[in-house]
């Protein structure tokens, strides 16, 4: 409860001092504000997780056990929750933005991934990069990490795991490395002001993004588990984040962010611009936004275990979300004079 009451007002904060201003903010205030509290710290965590992670499967090769077996899955969980925040917020004018998502690319390719683990292939720097996102991305260390539910035949903690573990250092090196790039991208790019000299533009992309990240969330991810649940064959590879049990977590940080391009952290957000020409609008988009922000983080556990268990839950999620597809396809599009189309709308 209190973290449904936090959220509310961390969504009403920001704009409703905004709202008693009859001056509008100025565009390039807002999209400043938004590269520098969003966009920039997001994949500072993203390349602080990526770190971490490397250095715990790198104890975990040196010293197989359960401990540390467990401490390499925890630091993988925070990483893909950090990579899901840090890919819901990217300017995809960047080209690092997209190792970005290459290095937390989803689906994985598990049998490519077994080849690997049995075959003597070098897996030096270079040989590792050569291969495709699919097999030695964030998601193909989920599935070895994770095997009790991925259905790897591997598992990290044996004696005999030597190859695998090996495997997982490299993986995680790349990751690490393709977030570092990112990072020193955006540090060498004077992002804030290019989206700032682009005005206009670059608030049809942010819009586009914030419509895509809701859609995509909508059609992709929960209607596939409902689906795959209405199936009786469901598998947790099929589903992004299933091994590791995290599909609730990922979905939310998703929303989080999303959330945040309207309302803005720390600074003003794409709603203050809305509160400016259309307050109406702009209260009925912040309490469609509060309202699924604060469903997606009553879900305690797996948006599939939630489906087979209690569809009521999962459907009530949906109508919400749905609520506001609608509100930011119409209103806030038309607030703002965006025009999308499904390529504005692409999201993570």
């Amino acid at each position: 409860m209190m973290r449904r009451h936090f959220l509310t007002a961390a969504l009403a904060t920001p704009l409703a001092l905004v709202s008693g201003c009859h001056r509008p903010p100025k565009k390039e205030l807002v999209l400043r504000s938004l590269v520098d509290n969003l966009l920039s710290p997001g994949i500072a965590g993203a390349v602080e997780a990526s770190h971490t992670l490397h250095t715990a499967v790198s104890q975990l090769s040196a010293t197989p056990s359960a401990q540390t077996a467990a401490q390499a899955r925890s630091a993988w969980i925070d990483t893909a929750v950090r990579f899901k925040r840090a890919n819901a917020f990217r300017d995809q004018t960047l080209a690092a933005s997209s190792e970005l998502v290459r290095a937390a690319f989803w689906p994985p390719r598990p049998r490519a991934i077994d080849d690997l683990v049995r075959s003597d292939a070098s897996i030096n720097v270079e040989d590792i990069d050569q291969l495709g996102a699919d097999v030695r991305s964030l998601y193909a260390l989920e599935y070895l990490l994770f095997p009790e539910l991925s259905g790897s035949p591997f598992a990290v903690d044996t004696a005999e795991g030597v190859r695998l573990r090996q495997l997982l250092v490299a993986f995680a090196g790349s990751v690490s490395r393709r977030a570092d790039a990112a990072a020193k991208e955006l540090a060498a790019t004077p992002v804030a002001a290019r989206l700032a000299a682009e005005g206009q533009d670059a608030i049809n992309r942010l819009v586009g993004l914030t419509v895509g990240n809701v859609e995509h969330f909508v059609a992709n991810r929960l209607a596939t588990i409902v689906w795959i649940a209405s199936t009786k064959r469901s598998r947790a590879i099929d589903i992004e984040g299933g091994p590791s049990g995290i599909s609730h977590k990922l979905g939310a940080a998703v929303m989080d962010v999303t959330a945040h391009l309207y309302d803005g952290e720390r600074g003003p957000g794409l709603g203050a611009l809305v509160a400016a020409v259309a307050p109406g609008v702009h209260e009925r988009v912040r309490g469609d936004f509060a309202a699924a922000v604060a469903s997606i983080h009553e879900f305690g556990q797996p948006l599939e275990a939630v489906a087979l268990s209690d569809r009521s839950q999962l459907d009530a999620l949906l109508a919400k979300l749905k609520t506001l597809e609608i509100a930011l396809r119409s209103e806030l599009a038309s607030a703002l004079g965006v025009t999308l189309t499904f390529s504005s709308a692409d999201a993570d």
